[in-house]
């Protein structure tokens, strides 16, 4: 890939909206904007045993993609990269799309170039490149999918999300971090946060939360969250 067309950051794909009163996770968020280092690749999977001190099982709704989401925003709200990739990646066809697009936004559409060559391309220009990235693959499916596609470069950073178990997402260069449910204290202050006007249900907030095990995903929505905005889109 040759130059981009001018020196403006380029975001392809459409990121995620923050959800509803998100909550940064003081205890459990793994801080991944400051964390997270050029050439480093993180693996969100979830916690085999849900919250840390709940005793909960959580195999889905710990927050995987609200982390990632709020590292994207970070990332692009800070002006720390010159380049942000949004990919859902439910399975290969849809991560050698988004790569694809990627390469057509960083660069040009090449006539008859297919998908696969696009994202190959894209992929090069990773590994050589001197402007800062990072990309997010959102939502994995299967570790096959990504075989030959993971990205790699020194200027960037990788987050993936998945609900696959961490040992079939171990690989060179990649850190898999487990992602718990909210702890106690963080369940009970997200409750707090958003029953503002209602004292009785407050009170009631230690009692939810243990209740729901400190799930995001079951706590947004015992809580009354509302409709999310549009996702960020590329220009």
């Amino acid at each position: 890939m040759g130059a981009r067309r001018d020196a403006a950051p380029v975001l392809t794909g459409a990121v995620p909206p923050l959800a509803d009163y998100f909550y940064p996770r003081p205890e459990t968020g793994l801080g991944l904007a400051g964390m997270l280092r050029p050439g480093e690749t993180t693996v969100l999977v979830p916690a085999r045993d849900g919250a840390p001190d709940s005793g909960a099982s959580a195999q889905g709704g710990t927050g995987k993609t609200q982390l990632a989401v709020g590292f994207a925003h970070a990332m692009w709200r800070t002006g720390a990269v010159d380049a942000l990739v949004w990919v859902p990646a439910g399975n290969r066809t849809a991560i050698l799309a988004g790569f694809a697009q990627a390469a057509a936004e960083l660069d040009a559409q090449q006539p008859g170039e297919t998908a696969d060559a696009a994202a190959r391309r894209f992929l090069g220009w990773l590994s050589r490149t001197r402007e800062r990235w990072a990309v997010v693959l959102d939502g994995v499916m299967s570790a096959d999918d990504l075989d030959g596609l993971w990205p790699a470069g020194e200027t960037g950073q990788v987050v993936v999300t998945t609900r696959l178990p961490e040992e079939e997402m171990r690989g060179p260069g990649r850190t898999v971090a487990e992602v718990p449910a909210f702890s106690r204290r963080e369940s009970i202050t997200y409750l707090d946060s958003r029953f503002t006007s209602v004292v009785d249900q407050r009170i009631e907030s230690p009692d939810l939360a243990n209740e729901l095990g400190g799930l995001p995903i079951a706590l947004s929505t015992r809580s009354g969250c509302g409709t999310p905005p549009p996702p960020v889109r590329a220009r």
